[in-house]
């Protein structure tokens, strides 16, 4: 399956396959992981004791001028997951 791609602002409608990547931000058609971990560096009212998640994606197209991230977010690294469709009405 291939998609024309039209999902952010940019809508370059590049031509994302499982394995075609292209267009603005080099994504493939599912979506990469780079990490997935707690992180504590939030405000104690977000995070509590526990901390809360992060989940850092590859494949960002925003170029943010103060990106943290710049080595992972716009990296083409990371492992592929899928998405199951989620139903807002069961």
């Amino acid at each position: 399956m291939d998609l024309r791609c039209n999902l952010c602002p940019r809508r370059c409608g590049a031509v994302r396959g499982e394995d075609i990547s292209g267009g603005f931000c080099r994504s493939p058609l599912l979506p990469r992981i780079a990490r997935a971990a707690p992180h504590y560096g939030e405000e104690p009212c977000i995070a509590g004791r526990n901390g809360t998640g992060a989940v850092f994606f590859t494949g960002c197209n925003l170029r943010c001028v103060f990106c943290q991230n710049i080595d992972i977010s716009r990296g083409e690294g990371g492992r592929t997951v899928t998405v199951s469709p989620v139903s807002a009405f069961p």
